[in-house]
């Protein structure tokens, strides 16, 4: 039990705004292990932490107001359009506010950038696990080496705190160049075939050029082929079966998203590595050991 890690899912989420360093503060307090965030890029080639590849009313206010429909696209916003925005709470009645109705405002919060939220858990000496965001379905996407380059401009790669940095991306493209441009860098491909979004099917833009491969083998082969440590799968793909394969490929797996602590007692029995959890006080090791 004292091997599986406990990954605050955009921080503590459950409780604090996510991607916000109060809430990845909060997560810490809680006895995470380990860190998730989400980075994306702006027009102008600042590497932000924030989750949804379009900012819309659900959790962002300009000068006090929601956000209009259509909403802000990330990648065809500057960095000074996003810093103008407070995401320090989720709009009452929304989606967010009614799935976490525990989650305590943070007056004012914005968007942070990359490089201050790896300072600050640098300073945490905390492993990160740092998803690229890119939406394949979207025909104005940054184009992949351009949104890696970014990125990685922003690591430290022959640092400590980068020996502890995990990349992972539901677009494998994304993988690849990382992993080109880094090749040191340890990576986790995302994968979900019951969960949302649907990655894992022929043809699988997701997937790239692996797709084929994917739906005919599985997919702990092709990331051992490709060199790939980590599988960060939907938490509904996994068993006992698939997660002693992936062991048996050399792999370690982590489970996403997990609030419930049975299923997370049913995870660890079956010998996940990691869980990934928006709420790190209720799927905490001393929960996972207590008595359901």
């Amino acid at each position: 039990m004292s091997e599986v890690q406990i990954i605050g899912h955009r921080g503590a989420r459950s409780l604090l705004p996510e991607n916000t360093i109060p809430g990845f503060q909060k997560a810490l307090d809680l006895g995470a292990d380990m860190i998730e965030i989400d980075v994306q890029v702006t027009s102008d080639g600042v590497a932000v932490v924030v989750h949804d590849t379009v900012l819309t009313g659900a959790l962002c206010r300009r000068d006090g107001l929601w956000l209009p429909d259509p909403g802000i696209p990330v990648s065809s916003a500057t960095w000074a359009e996003l810093a103008k925005l407070d995401v320090g709470m989720a709009r009452p009645e929304g989606p967010v506010a009614k799935s976490f109705p525990d989650q305590q405002p943070l007056p004012s919060a914005q968007i942070p950038r990359l490089s201050e939220v790896l300072a600050f858990l640098a300073l945490q000496a905390t492993p990160v696990l740092l998803e690229i965001k890119r939406d394949v379905t979207d025909l104005n996407a940054l184009p992949v080496s351009r949104c890696v380059e970014a990125i990685l401009a922003q690591i430290d790669t022959t640092s400590k705190e980068a020996a502890d940095l995990i990349v992972q991306s539901f677009d494998w493209e994304v993988l690849a160049e990382v992993q080109r441009r880094w090749p040191s860098a340890r990576i986790a491909a995302l994968s979900s075939e019951r969960g949302t979004p649907r990655t894992v099917y022929e043809g699988s833009p997701w997937l790239g050029r692996w797709a084929d491969a994917v739906c005919r083998d599985g997919v702990a082969p092709i990331l051992t082929e490709n060199g790939w440590s980590t599988w960060s799968a939907a938490h509904q793909d996994l068993d006992y079966d698939i997660i002693n394969r992936a062991h048996h490929a050399g792999l370690q797996v982590f489970a996403w998203t997990v609030s419930d602590a049975a299923r997370a007692r049913s995870l660890v029995t079956q010998g996940v590595d990691g869980l990934i959890t928006d709420d790190p006080e209720r799927i905490s090791l001393r929960c996972l050991t207590d008595s359901p």
